[in-house]
């Protein structure tokens, strides 16, 4: 996915709707890693956590840019446990 963050030296929260619908009890349920690189500047690799957003029944990805106006290129893994509602 493509990324432009929006404050600098701050935290970017981004939700992930998930592909099988879950009823997340608790932001343990749902875990990952993303990691990129920006396009226009060389600011090193970017690495963020996946977590389970039980408001939602989404992911959460948070990560820390350094350039609001860097277009990043993230890549993302994440597992999560089914739970019917």
């Amino acid at each position: 996915m493509d990324v432009v963050p929006a404050n600098p030296n701050a935290a970017t929260t981004l939700r992930i709707s998930l592909p099988v619908a879950s009823n997340l009890g608790s932001f343990e349920d749902c875990s990952g890693t993303a990691a990129g690189t920006a396009y226009a500047a060389i600011q090193g690799v970017i690495s963020g956590v996946i977590s389970g957003d039980v408001a939602n029944n989404e992911a959460s990805l948070l990560f820390y840019a350094t350039n609001p106006a860097v277009d990043l290129n993230m890549k993302f893994h994440l597992s999560y446990q089914v739970i019917d509602p």
